[in-house]
C-alpha cells in the first residue's frame, strides 16, 4: 500500500510535464522557449459617449447644450475687426458681462484680460471667436436677431448669453447713445 501514493504522485507530475509540453506545441513552440506577448490593447478612434443634441427653439435662439459643435452659420454671425460697440472682457474665468445685449450690425468685441487662454463659441455651433491669449481679441457682428447661448469650449464651465435686437433706426436713439458692454451710454 506504501507504492500508492508514490505511484499517483509520480503519475501526476509526468501528467502535468506532458500537458505543459502538448500546450507549447499547440502554439507552434518548442519546449522551453516563453510564448510570445501579446499586441498592446488600443483604444477606440471613437469616443464612447453620445453628441449632444440641440433643439432649436420657435426664434433664433438655441437651447443651452454645452460642447455643440455646429457648422459656421454666416447668416448668424460673422467676423469683424471693425470699432467695438459692445464690449465683453474675458477676465480669469468669467465673461464680462455674461449677458451681452447688442443689436444686429455691431460689433461685439471679445477681449481676453486674464492669464489663461479663452475662446467663445455659440452652443449652437453656428459661430465662434477663434483662442484667445492674454491680450487677445476678436469681434463678431450678428446678424440674425434672438438669445444665443455661449460658452468657451476649452473651459465649458464658462457660459454667457448674446441677446441681440433688430438695430434701432438713428431717430429712435438720443443723439451720442450707443450700447456698450450691455447698456446705453
Amino acid at each position: 500500500m506504501a507504492r500508492s501514493p508514490i505511484a499517483i504522485v509520480a503519475l501526476s507530475v509526468v501528467m502535468v510535464l506532458v500537458a505543459s509540453c502538448s500546450d507549447q506545441s499547440a502554439a507552434g513552440q518548442s519546449p522551453g522557449t516563453s510564448a510570445p506577448p501579446s499586441p498592446p490593447a488600443t483604444a477606440s478612434a471613437t469616443p464612447s459617449t453620445p453628441a449632444p443634441s440641440v433643439s432649436p427653439s420657435a426664434s433664433a435662439s438655441v437651447a443651452p447644450s454645452v460642447g455643440v459643435a455646429g457648422s459656421p452659420d454666416p447668416s448668424i454671425c460673422v467676423a469683424s475687426t471693425g470699432t467695438a460697440v459692445v464690449k465683453v472682457a474675458i477676465e480669469d474665468f468669467d465673461f464680462q458681462p455674461a449677458t451681452i445685449q447688442a443689436e444686429t450690425g455691431e460689433v461685439i468685441m471679445f477681449s481676453n484680460t486674464g492669464f489663461e487662454s479663452h475662446n467663445a463659441t455659440l452652443d449652437s455651433g453656428a459661430c465662434r471667436i477663434p483662442t484667445l491669449e492674454t491680450g487677445g481679441r476678436h469681434g463678431l457682428v450678428f446678424k440674425a436677431t434672438g438669445s444665443f447661448p455661449f460658452h468657451c469650449s476649452i473651459h465649458t464651465w464658462m457660459t454667457g448669453t448674446i441677446v441681440i435686437s433688430a438695430a434701432a433706426s438713428h431717430e429712435d436713439r438720443p443723439l451720442g447713445a450707443r450700447a456698450v458692454g450691455g447698456s446705453v451710454s
